[in-house]
């Protein structure tokens, strides 16, 4: 439960600093963000996928 309550308020806080300073960054700087956003959660998946023992379902959840 507490890490639940811990999200919620980290992405409650990460909202409001992107209505608060969004405006002020450059787009340069907020397309390499959502890029790096991106490239890691890409590596997470592909880290998990090659944990899993189960590679059928890796295969299928593609589709």
């Amino acid at each position: 439960m507490l890490g639940t309550v811990v999200n919620t308020v980290a992405i409650l806080i990460g909202g409001l600093l992107g209505l608060l300073f969004g405006q002020t960054l450059p787009d340069k700087i907020k397309k390499t963000v959502i890029q790096g956003i991106g490239l890691a959660v890409l590596l997470i998946g592909v880290s998990m996928a090659l944990q899993t023992k189960n590679t059928l379902v890796v295969i299928a959840s593609w589709y």
